[in-house]
């Protein structure tokens, strides 16, 4: 999917769910390695996120808001 996202210059973001199951230690390496086995950039880190917590939704709503008002939808899609 992240190839078809990035072929189609689609922005993305990757957000690893149930934050909430990890340790702190435990949630930071396995972001470390989502963001390795993607090989997203250092400016695009995969965010963790938990509904039960709430960690992680201000900058998920954030990340969302930006996507939409910044770019707009490929004429291939639309």
């Amino acid at each position: 999917m992240k190839d078809w996202l990035e072929h189609h210059q689609i922005p993305f973001m990757v957000v690893a769910t149930k934050a909430d199951k990890l340790s702190r230690s435990a949630r930071q390496k396995n972001l470390a390695m989502i963001r390795r086995e993607l090989q997203l950039p250092m400016e695009q880190p995969p965010l963790g996120f938990s509904a039960v917590s709430g960690e992680g939704l201000e900058e998920l709503l954030q990340a969302l808001q930006e996507i939409t008002e910044s770019e707009p939808i490929p004429p291939s899609l639309s």
